[in-house]
């Protein structure tokens, strides 16, 4: 369940997004930082996101991952959820609710690889580049194949 005090502004990004009615929240596991609902509004489902702020961390996650999703779409890369709308001052973002679960490694084969690298060649295409200059940075963004596995090294070591 959502907190209460985050209910009006949930609904009111529904709205915005062109929901109608009251909607019904439901936690979804596997967060880190973040918290993410499926929201539930006269048979239409959409995944609302409600970002983590600490007041000694100035990064503004949802304004990253937002701004980063919209040029996507906006560019005709469709491998992320569509984002539908954000509060910024709630630090609420909503997002097409798209239905997956998780791989395991097991379940990464060639074909998901690939996938992956499709989406990597598109979301770093000339148009996007020029583009998203102006982007902001994300909290965990690795601009180097070595920065990223130190980054993965470091989250490693955290959970050891």
């Amino acid at each position: 369940m959502i907190a209460e005090d985050l209910r009006p502004a949930a609904q009111a990004l529904l709205a915005e997004a062109g929901f109608a009615g009251s909607a019904r929240f439901t936690h979804i596991d596997g967060g880190g930082n973040n918290q993410v609902y499926r929201a539930e509004c006269d048979g239409r489902l959409a995944a609302l996101k409600v970002y983590f702020h600490h007041p000694q961390d100035q990064r503004d996650r949802l304004n990253a991952e937002y701004s980063f999703s919209r040029l996507l779409w906006d560019h005709g890369v469709k491998g992320v959820p569509e984002p539908l709308a954000a509060d910024r001052g709630a630090r609420l973002g909503l997002y097409e609710f798209v239905r997956g679960e998780k791989l395991t490694a097991a379940e990464v084969d060639a074909a998901a690889i690939d996938g992956a690298l499709d989406f990597f060649v598109a979301g770093n295409g000339a148009g996007l580049r020029g583009d998203g200059q102006g982007l902001p940075v994300a909290s965990e963004a690795c601009f180097s194949i070595a920065a990223h596995l130190a980054a993965v090294r470091e989250k490693q070591k955290k959970k050891n």
